[in-house]
């Protein structure tokens, strides 16, 4: 099992829940939408760990190499507006 990819993904997961429990708790007017949203989120994400479990560490990207690349589109993005 590819530890490191499905604990990843796990975590993604139970913090996207956790946060979607505070906001439906403190926000009367908490929409379908938005927990349509929260929700996918979550599901990919456990979806991503249970199918990616077997995947071979060489071909499963790691965690800090994903945040890596999303910081960096995210400052070639900033840069070009």
């Amino acid at each position: 099992m590819n530890r490191d990819f499905v604990l990843f993904n796990l975590r993604e997961a139970a913090e996207e829940l956790g946060r979607t429990v505070r906001e439906i708790e403190a926000n009367p007017e908490y929409s379908s939408g938005e927990l349509l949203v929260a929700m996918q989120h979550a599901y990919h994400h456990l979806n991503s760990a249970w199918n990616g479990q077997e995947l071979a560490e060489l071909k499963a990207m790691k965690p800090q190499a994903v945040r890596r690349v999303g910081a960096r589109l995210s400052k070639t993005a900033i840069k070009e507006v």
